[in-house]
C-alpha cells in the first residue's frame, strides 16, 4: 500500500473513535463562542481528509468559509472527494470559481479553500485578523516545543480563537499485560525522540498547550477524550498495534524487553482475533479565547 493511501485509509478508520471522543463541552464552548448571524471562518491546521469540517458542517448554523493548511498535497483530492460527496449525498449545490469550492444548502452557504504549505507560518498564508477560529486534530504531538510555540506565539498575538482536539497523553490495554507499560512507555519515548527539527512533544504536548495560553491571559477550557476501542474493533487494534511494533523496532531498549516483544505481541494479537482485547487511549481536549480582563 502507497503511504498516501494508507494515510487516507488510517485518517478514515479512525474518524468515527474521534467522533466518539471528543469532549462535548469543550465542543460546545467553541460553539457558543461562534454563535452569531453573522458568517465565521474558521482555519484548520493540518486538515487532513477535512475531518473537522465534516464534524461541525452541521454543528454551526451561519455561513461558513473554511480555510484547511494541508502540507500533503496528496490528501486535497480525498477532502474534496468527501466534501463533494456529502454535498451529493445531501444534494445540496457545489461548484468551484477561482479556487474556491462553495456548498450552497437551504440555510447556509459554505466555502472551502486549500493551501498546500506548513501551517507554521500560518500568519503569511491567512489574514490572522479576519479568523474567528482555528482548529486541529491530532496536530501538536510530533512537533517540538520550539515548533509549537512559534506557531501559538502567530495566534495568541493576534488574539484568535483555538479549538484544539485529541492530543495523546497515554494508553491502556484491558486485560492488562504485566510488561504493557515498559512497551507503552517505549513507544512514547519513540514519540518524543530527537528528530531533524528538534524533539517532539509527544504526550507532553498536550501540557505545553495548555501552559502557553495561560500564559497569553486566554480563557482555557480543557476536557479528557478518549478512544474507547472494543473487542469487535478489529481493524483499530491491528493498526495500533502495528504502530507501536514498527516504533519499537526503531528504538534501541533492553535485550530483556526486546526478547519479549515478540511474545507480547503474538499474545497481543491473540486476544485481538479471538475478541478479548480492549484499548483506552486518552487524549486532552481544549477550546481557547482571549481574555479581555
Amino acid at each position: 500500500m502507497e503511504e498516501n493511501n494508507f494515510d487516507i485509509d488510517w485518517l478514515a478508520e479512525r474518524y468515527p473513535f474521534d467522533v466518539e471522543a471528543r469532549n462535548k463541552t469543550i465542543e460546545q464552548a467553541a460553539v457558543d463562542y461562534l454563535k452569531t448571524d453573522e458568517p465565521v471562518t474558521i482555519v484548520d491546521v493540518g486538515a487532513g481528509t477535512g475531518s473537522n469540517c465534516l464534524y461541525f458542517l452541521d454543528k454551526l448554523q451561519q455561513d461558513q468559509s473554511w480555510i484547511f493548511i494541508e502540507k500533503d498535497k496528496a490528501l486535497a483530492p480525498a477532502l474534496i472527494n468527501r466534501l463533494t460527496e456529502y454535498a451529493s449525498f445531501h444534494k445540496y449545490d457545489w461548484s468551484l470559481k477561482d479556487g474556491v469550492y462553495e456548498m450552497l444548502t437551504p440555510f447556509k452557504k459554505v466555502s472551502f479553500k486549500i493551501i498546500s504549505d506548513n501551517f507554521s507560518k500560518i500568519d503569511q498564508l491567512v489574514d490572522l485578523s479576519e479568523i474567528d477560529l482555528v482548529v486541529a486534530n491530532a496536530v501538536f504531538d510530533l512537533l517540538s516545543k520550539v515548533q509549537i510555540s512559534q506557531f501559538l506565539d502567530q495566534l495568541t498575538q493576534n488574539k484568535v480563537a483555538c479549538l484544539f482536539t485529541l492530543h495523546y497523553t497515554g494508553m491502556r490495554f484491558v486485560p492488562e499485560d504485566p510488561f504493557d507499560q515498559a512497551y507503552i512507555d517505549l513507544y512514547d519515548s519513540h514519540m518524543m525522540r530527537q528528530q531533524s527539527f528538534g524533539q517532539a512533544l509527544g504526550k507532553m504536548a498536550a501540557a505545553h498547550l495548555v501552559q502557553t495560553f495561560e500564559t497569553a491571559n486566554y480563557n482555557l477550557q480543557t476536557g479528557d477524550s478518549a478512544w474507547n476501542i472494543l473487542q469487535d474493533d478489529i481493524k483499530m487494534h491491528y493498526y495500533l498495534l502495528n504502530f507501536m511494533e514498527s516504533a519499537l523496532s526503531e528504538l534501541s531498549y533492553t535485550e530483556e524487553l526486546k526478547a519479549y516483544f515478540p511474545k507480547w505481541l503474538k499474545r497481543k494479537k491473540e486476544l485481538i482475533i479471538t475478541r478479548q482485547q480492549g484499548l483506552e487511549v486518552m487524549h486532552l481536549d481544549l477550546f481557547a479565547c482571549h481574555s479581555t480582563s
